[in-house]
């Protein structure tokens, strides 16, 4: 069992990762859908995969995979979830833009 602030950072690892492989997801699928191949060999989604997958098996998991065991959502639907959701600064590069209704 971790302490609020090692699960506090673990939890963001996971929503950084949880965004990349969108980013690659949807990269992948913009390639292949202006008549491009997929990459064969995409070392960088199944690197953002294993974090993904190790992170899962946390005690306790991130609140992302809680709210998607809750609610049955699949990868790409809590990457999705993500987006609209503020971070930490810490994973940002920048501050965060007011919201705007």
């Amino acid at each position: 069992m971790m302490d609020a602030a090692q699960w506090e950072a673990a939890n963001d690892r996971y929503l950084a990762a949880a965004l990349a492989w969108l980013r690659l997801r949807l990269q992948r699928l913009a390639q292949t859908g202006q008549g491009g191949q997929a990459p064969a060999d995409d070392a960088e989604m199944e690197r953002v995969a294993q974090v993904l997958v190790e992170a899962e098996a946390l005690d306790p998991p991130p609140a992302l995979l809680l709210l998607s065991q809750r609610f049955g959502l699949s990868r790409f639907e809590q990457a999705v979830l993500c987006c609209g959701v503020p971070r930490r600064r810490t994973i940002l590069s920048g501050p965060i833009p007011p919201l705007r209704w």
